[in-house]
């Protein structure tokens, strides 16, 4: 995501917070201040006593960038496929990979749904050894009057969370911890 993008992002955020605070127990309480505006890597908002720093984090490792690829290679099956039942296509949480040629592996599994999931009895499937896709996936298929195809992954438990956790807030202590002697830190 662009700085700009995600500097309106985390302000609407920011906004929505103050505005929260303001309705409970600080009435009146509005920002003063976007110290990001003047410098890189700085918090985000003044509010009165507040300081301010917004963050997120993903709850496993690296998911926005394997998000991104796995909209890229997968995108909306729905959309390019129109079967008369439902499909849920599940791969697995790595199964999208830097440098594979995404357009050609969801080009291979259109063709492959399109000709052969019609013959597959409702309920779940382990797919194997589909021409073009390097990865199996399962697949589960329902009649249905409302049809369509929905892609999504599984992964196993990530035991990097709590760490990862543990590093992002050491960092944003550190941001904050010059305003703590002239504001309360949130």
């Amino acid at each position: 995501m662009s700085r700009p993008k995600r500097i309106k992002k985390d302000r609407s955020v920011v906004k929505a917070f103050v505005e929260y605070l303001a309705s409970t127990k600080w009435p009146g309480l509005k920002i003063d201040s976007y110290p990001e505006d003047k410098a890189d890597r700085e918090i985000e908002a003044i509010a009165g006593s507040f300081a301010i720093e917004h963050t997120s984090m993903d709850a496993i490792s690296d998911q926005r960038l394997h998000s991104d690829w796995f909209n890229r290679a997968l995108g909306d099956l729905n959309r390019e496929l129109r079967l008369p039942f439902r499909l849920l296509i599940i791969v697995p949480y790595d199964a999208i990979k830097k440098g594979q040629d995404w357009v050609a592996i969801r080009l291979s599994l259109l063709e492959w749904l399109s000709n052969f999931a019609p013959g597959y009895n409702n309920g779940r499937h382990h797919i194997k050894d589909v021409r073009g896709v390097p990865f199996d996936f399962y697949m589960w298929k329902k009649d249905s009057s409302h049809p369509f195809i929905k892609a999504g992954r599984i992964t196993s438990s990530d035991n990097g969370f709590y760490e990862r956790l543990r590093m992002q807030l050491n960092k944003k202590v550190k941001k904050l911890a010059k305003y703590q002697k002239t504001h309360t830190t949130c």
